[in-house]
């Protein structure tokens, strides 16, 4: 399945570009001897019709992918805590366990299949536009490979403190969930010693920490969105002056392809940087599910996960109060006991 979605995201790509180059083509007619013009346009319609197919049948595929991928997480760290032995659940808080299995089971469920997505076709565009660039301008290539390298630096910078910072916060929320279960459990022992403001300067520390993580997270964004927006203007400008040097030899078309890529890729190749980065940091909600996916498992589990409760077998074999084999008849029936009777 994992092959068939990288092809489907391949061919809708494929098809996207396709259909700006046969945009390009038309007006500038390639295959004016070939075709007429409402052929052309019969093709560029059945490109459109394709590529929002392929779009879909890639969205859907893709995520049955990462649910399924979700699932599979959820499952296996399920059943590792349920098989853990007694000394795991004494010696971890439980609002560490509560905070695996919801925030970051959200994570994987809803905001990592979201971002992921973007992630991966934000990139197979800005591959795709960049190909037809080198294909209107092969001169352009020079400027891709300075745009790579510091793009590549901005990531090698950005990405590693991102994910840093985001396995900060996902560690500062499980003392908020810790303080509040044991508030709720445990109210009226703390209203009885007066400890309700210690309890509460406690909760007010913890959710700082995880604020302070949440806002370090933007102010990365900010700070690597600027420079992204930098380089973008340069890049625009660079093609710019390009058009504007060899515009009589490439032509009207070719030029207005290179300008309509160049201007699209400045407002996606910031929200690539961010989605890439998201996805990095989203990662580790994975890696968490995964930490606990591997547990130590009791060396006596009994029938854990087989439907039969531990120690069933045991309670089976111990004989009823009610069992009939075991009730004297005649006492039921108001007959003579063994017993003296009691005056």
């Amino acid at each position: 399945m994992f092959i068939l979605t990288v092809l489907l995201v391949l061919c809708a790509q494929g098809l996207r570009s396709t259909t700006d180059w046969w945009f390009s083509a038309w007006t500038s007619r390639r295959f004016a001897a070939d075709l007429t013009p409402t052929e052309h346009l019969y093709v560029l319609v059945g490109l459109v019709v394709a590529t929002t197919v392929m779009a879909i049948v890639r969205t859907i595929f893709f995520g049955r992918f990462v649910i399924k991928a979700s699932s599979a997480l959820h499952n296996n760290m399920f059943n590792a805590v349920i098989a853990s032995p007694s000394h795991f659940f004494d010696s971890v808080p439980q609002g560490r366990i509560m905070n695996r299995f919801s925030k970051d089971v959200d994570s994987c469920d809803d905001q990592l299949p979201r971002i992921s997505f973007d992630f991966v076709q934000l990139v197979l565009i800005v591959v795709g536009s960049l190909a037809l660039l080198i294909y209107a301008l092969p001169w352009f290539a020079i400027a891709v490979a300075i745009a790579v390298f510091a793009f590549g630096y901005l990531l090698y910078r950005y990405i590693p403190s991102a994910r840093y910072v985001k396995r900060i916060e996902g560690a500062s929320r499980s003392p908020v969930m810790q303080i509040y279960q044991h508030s709720i459990s445990g109210i009226s022992t703390l209203r009885a010693y007066h400890r309700l403001e210690e309890f509460q300067h406690r909760f007010y520390e913890a959710n700082d920490r995880t604020s302070s993580a949440i806002l370090h997270g933007d102010s990365f964004q900010r700070w690597v969105g600027v420079r992204m927006d930098f380089i973008a203007v340069i890049w625009v400008a660079v093609i710019a002056l390009l058009v504007i040097g060899i515009g009589e030899s490439i032509g009207a078309s070719v030029a207005g392809l290179a300008l309509s890529q160049s201007i699209q890729l400045t407002g996606i190749l910031q929200y690539s940087v961010r989605m890439a980065a998201e996805t990095e940091s989203l990662m580790t909600a994975a890696e968490r599910l995964q930490e606990y996916s591997c547990l130590p498992v009791e060396k006596n589990p009994g029938n854990i996960g087989r439907g039969v409760p531990v120690g069933a077998e045991c309670i089976a074999n111990i004989p009823s109060a009610f069992d009939d084999d075991n009730v004297d008849q005649e006492e039921m029936k108001g007959g003579e006991s063994h017993e003296p009777a009691t005056m």
